[in-house]
């Protein structure tokens, strides 16, 4: 049987989340979730099961509260989604599929994990790169923000719009952080800080310079930063093969979403 991320850590968790939300939200005695504004999913806005004694005898309330308008937009998902989390690389427990899809739940296989740290990542910064932060919409960091995120992620500019919308009503808990080369941009992210806690999100690093321990670099910048603002529990998500099982403490993700 799979290992579960403690109580404790949920809410560590859920207080890293809270930085990109903008009202908790309980439902029954099961579930907790941050609403991120304008983008709810399993990535911005998790559900996390704080309750796995009730879980699947509250799905069904799970599945009536979610249909409330919470908000409206493009990038909202349409149908209730949880995630659970369990301690390490091991893949979900059959048993525990099966009570989701005989309950009418789908499960996502995909490889994704949860990096937790409780203390900022080492990492020597080369003598030619340089650290440049800022607010999300300084003219002086945004134009290369967005370069980053069309060529690294080829992002549409639908897309753009909604994440712009959805960081205007955060942007006092995000710094923006630009990694420098020779006066080239070369990569860049962002963190968010809430509740002592923050997460990474939208990192980067230009495809000539991956592999070469930039994105350590990156991650650790962002952490140092926003540990001013006082962050000191640090997470971030990831399917990205290189960097899974990459934290502290690593959860896998289990995504499971009601069926249509």
């Amino acid at each position: 049987m799979n290992k579960l991320a403690s109580p404790e850590t949920i809410q560590q968790i859920l207080n890293c989340y809270s930085s990109l939300g903008d009202k908790k939200y309980r439902i029954g005695s099961s579930f907790e979730f941050y609403h991120c504004p304008f983008w709810k999913n399993s990535a911005m806005s998790p559900v996390l099961i704080t309750n796995h004694n009730k879980m699947f005898s509250e799905l069904k309330k799970l599945e009536s509260d979610y249909k409330k308008p919470i908000a409206k937009s493009p990038y909202s998902f349409k149908r209730a989604y949880v995630n659970y989390l369990t301690i390490g690389k091991k893949p979900l427990n059959k048993k525990i599929q099966k009570q989701f899809v005989d309950q009418g739940w789908q499960y996502f296989a995909d490889e994704e994990s949860l990096n937790l740290w409780k203390s900022i990542i080492p990492a020597d910064i080369p003598k030619n790169v340089q650290i440049k932060s800022g607010r999300y919409f300084d003219p002086e960091i945004y134009p290369h923000f967005l370069m980053t995120m069309k060529e690294n992620f080829s992002v549409s500019d639908e897309f753009m719009k909604y994440l712009d919308k959805m960081l205007k009503k955060i942007e006092a808990n995000v710094i923006t952080v630009l990694l420098i080369k020779n006066e080239k941009v070369i990569g860049a992210g962002l963190v968010a800080v809430k509740n002592e806690g923050a997460i990474l999100f939208c990192g980067s690093i230009h495809k000539k310079y991956r592999n070469k321990k930039y994105w350590k670099v990156l991650a650790s910048a962002r952490q140092s930063l926003s540990a001013m603002k006082g962050a000191k529990v640090w997470i971030t998500t990831t399917r990205v093969p290189q960097l899974l099982w990459r934290g502290d403490e690593t959860y896998r993700i289990s995504n499971f979403s009601k069926k249509a």
